[in-house]
């Protein structure tokens, strides 16, 4: 179910990603640049996993350990296919004795068929849940706001609450400070009603382009099993656990890890001119190189062009001689993730 049906936005529009953003492109940018706003997230669907056995279900099919995710937290993890290849990144928390998974819509259907052939006679139940739609509040003030109506909110990263049926996750505690809000239609519109008449409302373009800034890749359905973990940096913010036991291309994820390096990375980039809005999987070439050196992640409006998120061969990315060829040569000009390409397993902030 979409968050733009129950909050009833006649101003957005969607794009091909299944991401909104707002008619008047002025408006979506002034608010964007203060980092003041709530925001449609209607192009997240879930997963619900119930029953006895669903952790240790979970936790033999993703990247991440389940084991050591309590109820206070949310946590990022791949699941790959046996070449080790994501078909998803998701986010999972504990809800109601369940666990909810959260992904990119185009690739939930997917993942949940390729779930479901692995369940045998565990003790678990997969579905996708229609009733569970969530919304983002971005700033200080609307932080503030969001708290008188719900009271407690989660001050750390990934730290997540539940309060009243809701689940409120921390998705960075420092600037820009944002949170999700997850729970039922019938929950969260009366909240995103009395939210929406003081504060700017925007798409998710806002939210993703947080995610691209962050330096947190999305995969989709153009993207799926097109990329090991390692690729797009999730050994580094800690969604691979690499002391934990096997999950489909555990092998090829950890024989990469234990015995050489990642050749390619994701790095964060700015493309100005582009005749043709950068894609998920467009190719990123290096300059007089016929044969791609990689791909484009993901990629969000910004000031003067696009901000993107693309795979590169290390080697080239020293060069800073990337570029696309959407229509034309374009230049990708290198942004600052915040965190080090060579340093696996940060604890980040």
């Amino acid at each position: 179910m979409s968050t733009a049906t129950f909050t009833g936005l006649p101003d957005l529009e969607f794009d091909n990603r299944g991401y909104s953003y707002h008619q008047a492109l002025e408006v979506e940018q002034k608010h964007r640049r203060s980092g003041e706003f709530i925001c449609d997230l209607s192009y997240l669907d879930f997963i619900r996993a119930a029953g006895t056995e669903a952790v240790d279900f979970l936790h033999g099919q993703l990247t991440n350990d389940l084991h050591r995710l309590d109820e206070g937290y949310s946590q990022v993890s791949g699941y790959c296919n046996v070449k080790g290849r994501l078909l998803c990144i998701c986010r999972i928390h504990h809800d109601q004795g369940d666990l909810l998974l959260q992904a990119h819509q185009s690739v939930t259907s997917h993942t949940l068929e390729r779930l479901r052939k692995y369940v045998m006679r565990s003790a678990v139940e997969l579905t996708i849940d229609e009733q569970i739609v969530s919304f983002g509040v971005v700033g200080r003030e609307c932080s503030a706001e969001l708290q008188k109506l719900i009271a407690i909110l989660p001050t750390h990263k990934n730290e997540c609450r539940s309060t009243r049926g809701l689940s409120v996750i921390c998705h960075s505690a420092h600037a820009p400070l944002r949170y999700q809000i997850i729970g039922t239609v019938s929950l969260l519109q009366p909240l995103w009603q009395r939210l929406s008449q003081s504060l700017p409302v925007l798409g998710s373009w806002a939210w993703a382009s947080l995610d691209i800034e962050q330096g947190l890749a999305t995969v989709f359905s153009a993207t799926s099993e097109q990329f090991v973990p390692q690729m797009l940096n999730l050994d580094i913010i800690g969604a691979v656990s690499f002391d934990k036991g096997c999950y489909p291309g555990q092998e090829i994820v950890a024989r990469m890890h234990y015995l050489g390096k990642s050749k390619t990375r994701m790095i964060l980039g700015k493309v100005n001119n582009s005749q043709h809005p950068p894609l998920p999987g467009d190719k990123v070439y290096a300059v007089g190189k016929e044969q791609s050196i990689g791909l484009v992640v993901n990629g969000m409006p910004g000031s003067n062009g696009y901000d993107v998120l693309a795979t590169a061969r290390l080697e080239h990315v020293g060069r800073n001689d990337l570029q696309l060829r959407n229509g034309g040569e374009t230049p990708v000009r290198l942004g600052q993730l915040p965190y080090r390409l060579q340093d696996p397993e940060q604890k980040l902030a």
